[in-house]
């Protein structure tokens, strides 16, 4: 796949302005850029594969805050062949080799769809909802860097990894709550949990993380723990993330959970991934350290 720049005056783009695919976005791109800046390589670009243009790409405008928004999208004849992943793969590894610390964003209509599927494909992760001021609601989503260096493995309770860091993490919590934690040890048992997703790199087990089923419509998320080396690089959001997918994918439309008033990191964790603090249910209800919250699940696929 090759990026092949829209120049920023359109007596400089010939091999475009003739072409039946590039006849409207040539000339909107041109205005777009005319309004917010020309300003390589945070530009336009036109993709080619084996000598054919197969789709538009751009970059929307140069870096805010160290952030950059990604667009594409692939033209009609090459469609459902693996074009759009191949595009926003090469607009990542552009921005990356133009500046290696650049945040990636990309935002999509609120529902699943073609382009969602690509996002998830190149290490990206559903951030949030927010209000576009052209197109109103869209979901915005963010190009995981640590992606590439983790391997995430579904599995189930009995995984020897597993059980040793819920080990690690049942220390670290008693710790922490000292002797009420043996209040909550009964409801942190593995014997209904099915469900288990570990996040190694090279070879080495990072964090991990569970659900069991809550109710018809909802899982529970429990024992998520990240090892103290791993932590602040995003590897709990890439376990959170793969269990709601996973939880989707099994028809459940909510994730519930219960954490501590302690443990301020794992509170704004759950916030930034859209979870809202609830009443505190069940075991839950009466006790004043306990932090109960909800997300309802979007259909990602």
């Amino acid at each position: 796949m090759k990026l092949k720049p829209i120049k920023q005056h359109l007596e400089e783009n010939a091999e475009f302005i003739h072409h039946s695919l590039c006849a409207e976005t040539l000339f909107q791109t041109i205005e777009y850029y005319k309004i917010i800046g020309y300003h390589p390589p945070w530009i336009g670009y036109y993709a080619e594969q084996d000598g054919e243009l197969v789709g538009a790409a751009g970059i929307k405008g140069k870096p805010v805050n160290g952030k950059i928004e990604l667009a594409y999208g692939t033209f009609e004849p090459y469609r459902n062949k693996g074009i759009g992943k191949a595009i926003c793969k090469s607009l990542v590894e552009l921005s990356l080799h133009s500046d290696p610390n650049i945040q990636i964003i990309a935002r999509t209509l609120p529902e699943a769809s073609y382009s969602t599927k690509i996002l998830l494909k190149n290490n990206f992760i559903f951030k949030r909802t927010v209000l576009d001021p052209d197109d109103g609601d869209v979901w915005e989503w963010e190009y995981s860097k640590i992606n590439e260096s983790v391997v995430l493995k579904r599995t189930d309770a009995d995984h020897i990894d597993f059980r040793t860091l819920v080990k690690a993490l049942d220390q670290e919590l008693t710790v922490i709550y000292g002797e009420k934690q043996s209040f909550y040890n009964p409801f942190n048992t593995l014997n209904q949990i099915k469900n288990v997703v570990i996040a190694f790199s090279n070879g080495m087990p990072m964090g991990c993380g569970a659900m069991k089923k809550f109710d018809d419509n909802s899982m529970e998320i429990k024992r998520m723990y990240i090892l103290p080396a791993h932590r602040n690089k995003g590897v709990a959001h890439l376990i959170l993330n793969e269990l709601e997918v996973w939880a989707k994918e099994l028809n459940y439309k909510e994730c519930v959970l219960e954490t501590g008033n302690k443990q301020p990191d794992a509170i704004r964790l759950y916030q930034k991934a859209g979870y809202e603090i609830i009443p505190n249910y069940g075991q839950y209800k009466d006790e004043t350290e306990s932090i109960c919250m909800k997300k309802v699940l979007h259909e990602l696929f």
